[in-house]
């Protein structure tokens, strides 16, 4: 009498894991879950490098655990829904191959920072995808730094994007000079000063462009950001490096380009 025997394929993934703060990422090969009820999986295609990541990777981040897969600003598609998952955060229909952004963080939404001063950032009951939201399986496909994102916290949300891929990754720092815009009330007309020309400057600088500021003033450097800001539609620039001196630089600050 013949037996067969069936034979399933075991699909393997790979995550970046850092072990301790200034050590170094090891490769890791684990299998690749499948979605259960309420779950997502996702394709990584890009993710951003946030200056949190530094922070985490130096152990300068109070609370974080290790070992931990970092990334926070996650682009992929998706693999496969699992049963019941059928939109995205906003309600648009999602299917599979659908480019998305995953939403890092996991707020409670109940608490007061999330449901009142709407500082979901804040809440003290919250996790995030990229800042090990599984510390007891830390081994897993919760960070942006791996081929795959098994989004599978009960708080997990997503957006389905038209972008491509390029621009997409640019969304989290972008959102972050949105809320700044709307916290601080920018209206047209509005006189904007930002100080710093990185990632979240620029992403600022863009939001109060939109908001309908009449006129906005980048601080920082070096020369080459600031060349940045002014291609993104700075009206004036300070460049801080070329006054050293705090008495100086606090007399001459209207030396502007």
């Amino acid at each position: 009498m013949y037996v067969g025997v069936l034979e399933v394929s075991v699909m393997k993934g790979r995550i970046a894991l850092l072990i301790e703060p200034f050590g170094k990422f090891t490769i890791e090969e684990i299998t690749v879950p499948e979605p259960e009820k309420g779950e997502v999986l996702v394709k990584q295609l890009m993710c951003g490098v946030c200056g949190t990541d530094v922070h985490m990777y130096q152990g300068h981040l109070p609370g974080t655990e290790y070992p931990i897969v970092l990334g926070h600003e996650p682009i992929g598609t998706v693999v496969k829904l699992g049963e019941g998952v059928e939109a995205d955060h906003s309600g648009r229909p999602v299917s599979e191959g659908d480019l998305i952004y995953v939403i890092p963080g996991l707020p409670c939404g109940e608490c007061h920072f999330c449901s009142v001063l709407r500082e979901p950032t804040l809440c003290a009951n919250g996790a995030a995808y990229g800042f090990n939201p599984f510390p007891e399986n830390p081994r897993g496909f919760s960070g942006g730094y791996a081929e795959y994102i098994h989004m599978n916290h009960p708080r997990s949300t997503f957006v389905k994007l038209d972008a491509k891929p390029e621009a997409s990754v640019f969304l989290e720092p972008l959102t972050i000079g949105i809320h700044a815009a709307d916290r601080a009330g920018l209206c047209v007309g509005s006189t904007v000063v930002i100080q710093g020309c990185g990632a979240v400057g620029i992403s600022s600088l863009l939001a109060a462009k939109q908001t309908g500021a009449f006129k906005t003033i980048v601080i920082g450097g070096p020369e080459s950001r600031l060349k940045f800001a002014k291609d993104f539609g700075a009206d004036m620039t300070i460049n801080i490096e070329e006054i050293t001196d705090p008495n100086e630089k606090a007399g001459q600050g209207r030396n502007t380009r």
